[in-house]
């Protein structure tokens, strides 16, 4: 065999182990990722590669980190000197708050202690790589970046045709994942099964896209509605969002000049914003 055979990332999202995918279309920051991978070393080949006693431990761990977000060690387990060959299966959960837009996961064979004066050429100092493997997955795929969750329309006021509506808190200073929140009509299966879908299918792509569009549009006019005057809005919240959301769909406008947009020409109004937030723009065919 290899020196190390590695087998596929797992993820679980209450739904049992599935392989991981390459993006999670609608993951949020109110899910944690619980993932899981089995990981077979034939210590004697990696010993003898590194000019490593049969007596000296080794480790295998999970490095993660996301974007400029927090970043550490996953799971990290001890091999000491004993069969030729382990097989070792590592598992942890990652908090949803500690993500960002991707994830970066290093699976990493390594030296644990420092060997000091073994005279090994190699290898010899603590946290020396013998091994290494990186999977990149994206997060916030075509979803909206605040939680989603199912309920019946009808409760809020809503037609029970509704497929889904923003919820938004007046109080700008909310931190974001409490004050924006994308309901889902529960009754309508269409729209139920692409949010609901870890994997993401193409039949879905329409759905989500409208679903991120639909998000915005109705947050910018919310943001509209407000006072022009920037109140300085800490990061995470639901001002700061707002004010993100216009710099990116009208850059270098003010509040004035963009409701002055909408007032004048609506039709062209609702094109623009259309296209900045890649209304359908990323649907295959």
């Amino acid at each position: 065999m290899d020196r190390v055979r590695a087998g596929a990332w797992l993820l679980d999202l209450g739904e049992g182990m599935q392989p991981l995918p390459e993006m999670l279309a609608t993951w949020d920051y109110a899910t944690d990722l619980q993932l899981e991978r089995t990981v077979e070393v034939d210590l004697g080949l990696i010993r003898e590669e590194a000019y490593l006693p049969e007596s000296v431990p080794l480790a295998l761990g999970v490095l993660w980190a996301s974007d400029n977000h927090l970043r550490g060690a996953g799971s990290i387990a001890r091999l000491e000197a004993g069969e030729p060959t382990t097989s070792i299966t590592l598992e942890f959960v990652l908090e949803g708050w500690d993500l960002g837009e991707t994830l970066t996961l290093d699976t990493e064979l390594f030296l644990p202690d420092d060997l000091g004066e073994s005279g090994a050429p190699s290898a010899f100092r603590a946290g020396s790589r013998l091994w290494s493997q990186r999977k990149k997955v994206r997060l916030q795929g075509n979803a909206p970046r605040f939680p989603l969750a199912l309920v019946d329309p009808v409760r809020f006021g809503f037609g029970e045709q509704t497929p889904w509506f923003l919820e938004i808190r007046p109080e700008l200073d909310t931190p974001t994942l409490g004050g924006l929140h994308m309901l889902i009509n529960e009754n309508n299966p269409v729209v139920r099964a692409a949010v609901e879908s870890s994997q993401g299918r193409p039949e879905s792509d329409p759905i989500m896209s409208m679903l991120f569009y639909d998000a915005g549009r109705t947050l910018l006019e919310f943001a509209l509605e407000q006072d022009d005057g920037s109140q300085g809005y800490e990061e995470e919240t639901v001002g700061h969002a707002m004010e993100a959301l216009i710099t990116r769909v009208f850059p270098g406008r003010s509040p004035a000049q963009i409701r002055d947009r909408r007032k004048s020409d609506p039709a062209g109004f609702a094109a623009e914003v259309a296209t900045a937030l890649g209304l359908l723009a990323d649907v295959s065919t």
